[in-house]
């Protein structure tokens, strides 16, 4: 019992002051988890408001599912930095089924390389008014309820080398390189 209040304590120093790079995080430590380069979830994880990344993350969903309670016209996170979306066990899902799930701005860079991102509107999404958005599929799923899976607005790089699109894509302007990769519409609300 004393070694895991050790460790904990560890992690939390680490936490506190930056020293790790990689953390393992359950749903009361999330907020910090995702302030380092990668956060590997250890249980399922709520989250009520939206978190603006402020620094590069991996997130690993590691087979747990994380539900966002924010709603439209709100994403759950939002990033103008580089946000890549993994699941290293393979059944991963971030849910965010009242809106949008992930919103870059500035520059700013989503990557999906496994698990399944799923929203009620565009899983990945950027807006023409809060500068360019990137965004990388490499694998996984993005899964819109309706409309469309990724919305870009304003000018982007879109690079789809794997994965599944279901929702298709609302493009205004921007660069789109298709790789490989299946783009379907079988939204669950259309």
């Amino acid at each position: 019992m004393k070694k895991g209040k050790i460790i904990l304590g560890m992690v939390s120093l680490g936490l506190l002051f930056g020293g790790f790079t990689k953390v393992n995080a359950a749903e009361t430590d999330f907020a910090a988890c995702v302030k380092q380069e990668e956060c590997v979830l250890e249980s399922d994880v709520t989250i009520d408001s939206t978190i603006d990344l402020t620094n590069d993350l991996i997130l690993d969903l590691n087979g747990y599912t994380i539900t966002s309670n924010v709603k439209t016209p709100n994403a759950a996170m939002q990033t103008s930095h580089t946000l890549t979306i993994k699941d290293s066990r393979g059944n991963g899902l971030f849910d965010a089924s009242l809106g949008y799930a992930f919103f870059a701005y500035d520059g700013g860079t989503l990557i999906l390389d496994s698990g399944e991102v799923k929203a009620l509107d565009a899983p990945f999404a950027g807006n023409n008014t809060t500068g360019d958005m990137n965004f990388i599929i490499n694998g996984g799923t993005l899964t819109a309820l309706h409309g469309a899976a990724i919305y870009m607005p304003g000018q982007v790089n879109l690079e789809i080398n794997g994965g599944t699109l279901n929702g298709g894509i609302n493009l205004r302007m921007g660069q789109v390189t298709i790789n490989g990769g299946n783009i379907i519409n079988n939204n669950p609300l259309n």
